[in-house]
């Protein structure tokens, strides 16, 4: 797996014993961990730092990527979390290595983290990590790097949270001097031999529910002549491109970045399209690019819902885009839709289905233009609450309304042809939930967790009695 590695820098590769050891683990496998930009971008910051010396790793190895030398033998180990579940992998980690969980019980190595799972809930973790990394780490690691070299007194960093503070201060980074993107291209990722680079960070828009919005605001696009140099730069050296934003196409110069990159004969994709805002030279574009399947998030299929979740999207937007993909003869499109929101009814759970059969319905009538169908993908997933947004207060639906709205679905969606279901698991949704949104006192139960090996279900019936 090392050797298919595609290094797009040159790093000092040598340990020198004046050099600290640093590990930055992804708590998750490499698969996942290596299709991060955040991990890697930390990963490239840290490897240009003179003083110390780093490697990787990634769940369930109990040792570096790079030299399997034992995380006991490192001195600073920094987590990268970006969901929340895999708090549980570092538990078991720790428990593993021997490695004391509580801060205060340990010396060495010292552990750090940072990542939006931490940004979002770090009362959690606060007896378990010596410092966290609230909000974007591009300044922030190298300053704490800078003290913990020197005097380890990290109450001056702007950005840092430890055990002893009350309240995380967001750090923000403004400044366009730095461009995210892959360090090292690999087949073995999401994203296949893929460049992948942010053009844009935050969201210009306020869904209630959306932790993206809230954590990561102002929206801000990254400076048009430093991504095409990078794209320009690295062009041997990757097959496609994945263009990263919460809002690809908000980016100013969107299509002139598309454009550029079609001049280069690559190929490349987005995560998803806004529909109020959708034309037709983005479709055109994507299409260009090799694009088959776009994906749109309508989170319900009921506009009095969408208002009030602050979804600002229209029936008749959602209709008008319709019509578009049929007339550019997109034939594959994946829908996102939430269950449990605040406030909803059943009827909006009806109007799922409702909104799915009458988009079916405008293909259908359109057959003989397009000739033939291709498929919807549905993917239903449990609102879950995070902090720092507006639904921050309420509860996750309980799960017996879950499970009974997931039925429905399941049963009407299914008598739909050419269509494809997909259901994030409801005690995985679960225990996201608690990790989202409970503090330090809950992390002794998910050591008994796992050190009992007791299974997600079996878990959160046994915690719901508790806290639910």
């Amino acid at each position: 797996m090392y050797n298919r590695e595609v290094t797009l820098y040159s790093y000092p590769s040598k340990f020198s014993k004046n050099k600290i050891k640093v590990l930055l683990y992804y708590p998750n496998n490499y698969y996942i961990g290596m299709s991060n930009l955040g991990f890697q971008t930390i990963f490239h910051i840290l490897k240009t730092i003179p003083d110390i010396y780093c490697e990787r790793g990634f769940y369930p190895d109990l040792c570096s990527f790079e030299t399997k030398t034992p995380l006991k033998k490192f001195d600073l180990i920094i987590f990268s979390i970006s969901f929340e579940i895999d708090f549980i992998n570092i538990i078991e980690i720790l428990l593993k290595t021997e490695i004391e969980i509580f801060s205060e019980k340990r010396n060495i190595p010292f552990l750090a983290a940072g990542g939006i799972a931490i940004t979002l809930n770090p009362y959690l973790y606060k007896n378990v990590f010596d410092v966290q990394f609230i909000g974007e780490g591009e300044e922030l690691i190298k300053e704490f790097i800078n003290e913990f070299l020197a005097n380890k007194n990290f109450s001056k960093i702007k950005g840092i949270f430890t055990k002893y503070d009350n309240f995380p201060d967001r750090r923000v980074y403004y400044k366009d001097d730095l461009v995210s993107h892959s360090v090292i291209i690999t087949p073995e990722t999401i994203f296949s031999n893929s460049l992948l680079i942010e053009i844009a960070r935050g969201c210009l828009f306020a869904c209630n529910f959306c932790a993206v919005s809230y954590n990561y605001k102002p929206f801000r696009p990254r400076n048009k002549e430093k991504i095409l140099s990078i794209i320009t730069m690295h062009k041997d050296n990757y097959q496609k491109i994945g263009l990263i934003s919460s809002n690809v196409c908000s980016h100013p110069d969107f299509f002139e970045i598309g454009e550029y990159i079609l001049k280069l004969n690559k190929k490349f994709s987005i995560s998803s399209l806004r529909l109020d805002t959708l034309k037709e030279e983005t479709i055109d574009l994507l299409k260009k690019a090799n694009n088959n399947t776009f994906t749109v998030a309508i989170e319900t299929g009921s506009e009095k819902l969408r208002k009030k979740i602050n979804k600002k999207l229209t029936d008749k937007q959602i209709f008008n885009a319709i019509e578009l993909f049929i007339k550019k003869k997109v034939l594959n499109l994946k829908f996102y839709f939430l269950v449990g929101l605040p406030e909803e009814e059943f009827e909006d759970i009806i109007e799922i289905v409702n909104i799915i059969k009458k988009f079916k319905s405008i293909y259908h009538k359109n057959r003989n233009y397009l000739k033939h169908f291709g498929k919807f993908t549905i993917s239903i997933n449990p609102f879950i609450p995070k902090r720092n947004t507006p639904f921050f207060n309420y509860k996750i639906e309980d799960i017996t309304s879950l499970m009974q709205k997931y039925s429905f679905l399941k049963k009407e969606l299914k008598k739909i042809p050419n269509v494809e279901l997909i259901f994030e698991n409801i005690y995985s949704a679960y225990l996201q939930y608690y990790l989202s949104t409970q503090n330090e006192n809950f992390v002794t139960e998910l050591i008994n967790k796992v050190k009992y090996r007791l299974s997600n279900k079996k878990f959160i019936d046994k915690i719901n009695e508790i806290y639910y």
